[in-house]
């Protein structure tokens, strides 16, 4: 019996399955001799045996799962998980850090912090949504196992604000109170709670929310703008909503530097006219953050993490910039084309030409007196009377060589032009996601027809085979199916190509497949009915075909494998990382040859036997005749 160790709960953190993260606690079962945990997805952390089919002796580890899928493994006899030497089975990298702790409240706090700060990096990636589930995740923490927590009230405070921003009035203003309930003089609770309230129409009562913010402190200058802009919706929407509240210098006698007009011109400067959020103001009052001051710098994730998102986040400020600069330029070339059509007006009305008509998106240009035309057209030129001018040949040339390398002025568009325009760049960019369609459809064929859809890569271990398809750019988890059928045959189709639908090599657990999209690379997981058994390839060895005339089709002649790669593939599923080393009784005829002639040559060639190595090569060049 293994001696009884104290661990009141276990912290998993930095994993790439954002499921296994989190606080496990002993659900009071024991399996193996050890507690087993488990977190609030519902992932578990057990002790599992393993025994050795070569020399029969149990060894065990810890494995962290999902819905009985492994996810990470270690092994240890510890009676405890230990914190390092985790691998990735089915998770995601990076690995998880496992942190086991003697107190639940502790432990309870430090988890609920990790989610608090994996949320503000997201809610600074302006993804909201994912952020209040960090959020939720660490309330529900603390709610259960540490509720005097003080972190709460900044929890349910920053779930507010997303919930704000997404226009979730009712939830927001739940989360304000309930951070009031554990802090009421929290400024950040009261002020999103009188944001919620506006949301919601319920001007008196977001009115109430401001002033006690001002109560409590007085000189809180958003707190004085979002009174401001209050005060101006009860005006606007009730003629005499000012006598039913406090008026507004009594409400501003904190300060007395003030005055309601300045508060207005500060409103106005604001642009709280959309006032999502009264931090919003702030982000637009500052400066850009640098990238490595943002939240997720601070939380002890991995250095290739970090640069991940590093870059994640400089491209999306480069495009920012860039759509702002092109919204800039668009305004000047309006600008430009508009200043262009008002002075041909004038120049046209200046020298008695029909008006230019009007273009529909600008507006009716004033009749224009002599005085306020520009000094070059305020007086009309007398007509040049060229009847009695002469020029001679030579003169005439050397105008024509002036002016032939001038072009006329391109014309402006107008709306209809602009319409034209803006229609062909939508069927440009039809036309090239239809051939970028046509050329991944192509690509599917190639992938189809190459070997008859034979993975570009293809290991295997013991018990079970791993393969590899590079798919073209633009295809999506959705645009993929993978189904078998009986263990013997498998369909593999993308976007309704089958890449792969033929019988397999040797036969397979039908209900254990498992696939993921990767970088534009399918990964594909199977296990072997028949543990130890070699797999050539993936698809069963087809017979050559005849044409009419009796001759073998070359498309269907099987390419030979060399010995080495016969080799290769026997050591990679000697050595496979599936945990189980095969062992000679399991192994078929054909391997059992290949491993007595791959011994007798190892053995010939580290004693120096010439003529035993010669005819330990011979026998592996007869093994290795094999076709797939």
């Amino acid at each position: 019996m293994a001696p009884e160790v104290a661990c009141a709960a276990i912290l998993v953190t930095g994993a790439g399955s954002d499921d296994v993260n989190g606080l496990y606690v002993p659900t009071g079962r024991k399996w193996h001799e050890a507690e087993i945990f488990e977190n609030d997805k519902l992932c578990m952390l057990s002790r599992e045996p393993h025994k050795s089919q070569k020399t029969g002796l149990t060894s065990y580890g810890w494995i962290l799962g999902q819905d009985r899928k492994p996810m990470y493994a270690v092994q240890s006899e510890e009676i405890l998980p230990p914190k390092s030497g985790w691998k990735k089975f089915t998770g995601q990298v990076p690995i998880p850090a496992v942190d086991p702790s003697d107190s639940l409240k502790a432990a309870a706090e430090t988890a609920a912090l990790a989610f608090k700060d994996q949320g503000n990096a997201l809610f600074t990636a302006r993804s909201y949504k994912e952020a209040a589930t960090k959020w939720s995740r660490a309330l529900s923490t603390l709610e259960k196992y540490c509720s005097d927590s003080q972190v709460r009230a900044t929890l349910y405070a920053n779930r507010a604000e997303s919930n704000i921003r997404m226009e979730r009035w009712e939830e927001a203003l739940l989360d304000c109170e309930a951070a009031l309930v554990t802090k009421p003089s929290h400024d950040k609770a009261l002020l999103r709670a009188a944001v919620a309230l506006r949301g919601l129409k319920r001007y008196g009562d977001a009115i109430a929310m401001v002033q006690r913010c001002l109560e409590l402190e007085p000189s809180h200058y958003d707190a004085k703008v979002l009174m401001q802009d209050l005060d101006r919706l009860v005006t606007s929407e009730q003629p005499e909503g000012r006598r039913a509240v406090a008026s507004k210098p009594q409400r501003l006698r904190g300060d007395a530097n003030v005055s309601p007009r300045d508060a207005k011109d500060v409103n106005h400067q604001k642009g709280l006219e959309a006032f999502e959020g009264y931090s919003q103001m702030r982000e637009k009052s500052t400066e850009e953050v640098p990238i490595s001051e943002l939240p997720y710098h601070k939380m002890g994730l991995p250095q290739e993490q970090l640069d991940l998102m590093d870059s994640f986040f400089r491209e999306l400020r480069a495009n920012k910039k860039q759509q702002a600069k092109s919204q800039r330029q668009e305004l000047a070339e309006y600008e430009l084309v508009k200043n262009e059509y008002r002075e041909r007006a004038l120049e046209d009305q200046a020298l008695g030409r029909a008006p230019t008509p009007m273009l529909e998106s600008y507006e009716e240009a004033p009749a224009l007196k002599d005085d306020e035309l520009p000094l070059t057209l305020t007086a009309p030129k007398k007509p040049v009377e060229t009847d009695n001018i002469q020029i001679s040949a030579d003169e005439k040339k050397e105008i024509d060589d002036l002016f032939a390398n001038f072009k006329p002025a391109s014309k402006s568009l107008g709306p209809s032009g602009r319409r034209s325009r803006f229609q062909q760049i939508i069927h440009e960019e039809e036309e090239e996601a239809s051939a970028a369609e046509i050329r991944a459809m192509e690509e599917l064929k190639k992938l189809q027809r190459t070997r008859r859809g034979e993975p570009t890569r293809f290991e295997q271990a013991a018990g079970e085979l791993y393969c590899w398809w590079s798919l073209p750019a633009g295809i999506s988890a959705r645009d993929i199916k993978v189904s078998g059928s009986g263990g013997e045959w498998l369909t593999v189709s993308v976007r309704d190509v089958p890449i792969f639908d033929r019988q397999l090599f040797h036969q397979i657990k039908g209900d254990d497949i498992i696939w993921s999209l990767d970088a534009g690379e399918l990964s594909l997981t199977l296990t072997k009915r028949e543990r130890s058994k070699l797999w050539d390839q993936l698809g069963s060895v087809s017979e050559m075909q005849r044409d009419a005339s009796g001759r073998v089709i070359p498309s269907t002649i099987p390419e030979p494998m060399s010995i080495n790669d016969r080799l290769a593939k026997f050591r990679q599923m000697v050595t496979g990382d599936d945990g189980e080393e095969p062992r000679y009784e399991d192994l078929n005829d054909q391997s059992r040859q290949l491993v007595d002639a791959l011994r007798r040559f190892e053995h010939a060639r580290a004693t120096g036997d010439q003529n035993a190595l010669a005819l330990a090569e011979h026998d592996l060049e007869e093994l290795g005749r094999v076709v797939v």
